[in-house]
């Protein structure tokens, strides 16, 4: 592999497992007890944790490792295998330049143990640095999610997915519809549909941004003030975080080049998110502090 080949991620995950154990008679060993870099507990596994390598520069993937494990919980035994999971990749050449992981209280816990935080996004192993990126299509899901259950306050506007519904409701009725690409699965997904990346991102996209302006331009709709822009943020948003095309017709979907127009959205993005309240709808009650993600 070429040095720009060997341009890298480290991605993480935790998958839940059926219990079961199974007898390997040909290497004498009993399969599907917890079980982290060979060494056994007795004690039957629940979940697997997982490592693959992904390139950046060119597509390939490729399974790294993986645990068993009796808890979600990564422990010090996980952590230290991790790690010299890591030194090994890196002494054989590959140029890990980030960890990826979703959002799981258990990597929250591991990214704040490798000093992650607002003001330090990045780690070293041996003196190689590392950032520790979250999962982009798992935050568009949080954030969907969120929406759903409570109200966005910020900068004296307001964000709520009723009016999200209201348009909804008007565009079905229509035989030329503004947002044909929504569903009852966009607008009320279930907790499996919650799951699938595509149907947040479709909510939070230029097409429902134009058919919330269109409804409410013909006098149809009364919206709050602030669905429509945090939509339109949210879709730039995603655009630059997934940027994949150096063509792309689209300025904030092309690859990051701290280019004015990029570093606009991202300032403007984190004015809103360290600004935003998070409120209760049933009572009106800022709950942010209480939201983990």
């Amino acid at each position: 592999m070429s040095s720009s080949e060997k341009e890298c991620v480290l991605c993480m995950d935790e998958l839940s497992l059926k219990l079961n154990l199974s007898y390997n008679t040909k290497e004498d060993k009993i399969l599907g007890l917890h079980e982290v870099d060979g060494q056994q507990q007795p004690a039957a596994a629940e979940y697997a944790f997982t490592l693959m390598l992904r390139g950046i520069c060119s597509k390939w993937k490729q399974p790294i490792g993986f645990s068993f494990i009796t808890s979600s919980k990564i422990d010090d035994q996980l952590r230290a295998w991790l790690i010299r999971t890591v030194k090994h990749l890196l002494q054989l050449g590959f140029n890990i330049r980030a960890f990826i992981s979703d959002l799981g209280s258990d990597f929250l816990a591991l990214s704040k143990t490798l000093g992650i935080c607002k003001e330090s996004s990045f780690f070293e192993i041996d003196g190689h640095k590392m950032y520790y990126i979250f999962d982009v299509p798992h935050l568009m899901k949080c954030v969907r999610n969120n929406l759903i259950n409570y109200n966005f306050e910020f900068d004296g506007k307001i964000a709520q997915w009723e009016d999200i519904i209201k348009m909804y409701e008007q565009d079905q009725k229509k035989d030329m519809r503004s947002a044909p690409r929504l569903t009852d699965a966009h607008i009320h997904p279930n907790s499996f549909q919650k799951q699938k990346v595509r149907l947040a991102v479709q909510v939070f996209s230029n097409s429902v941004v134009a058919a919330l302006k269109n409804y409410e331009s013909l006098g149809s709709l009364q919206l709050t003030n602030g669905t429509i822009d945090f939509i339109e943020t949210m879709n730039n948003l995603f655009d630059l975080l997934n940027s994949n095309n150096i063509d792309s017709l689209k300025p904030h979907n092309k690859p990051y080049r701290g280019i004015p127009v990029q570093e606009e959205l991202l300032d403007k993005a984190q004015h809103l998110f360290n600004n935003m309240r998070v409120i209760n709808k049933n009572n009106g009650h800022d709950v942010t502090n209480m939201m983990n993600v």
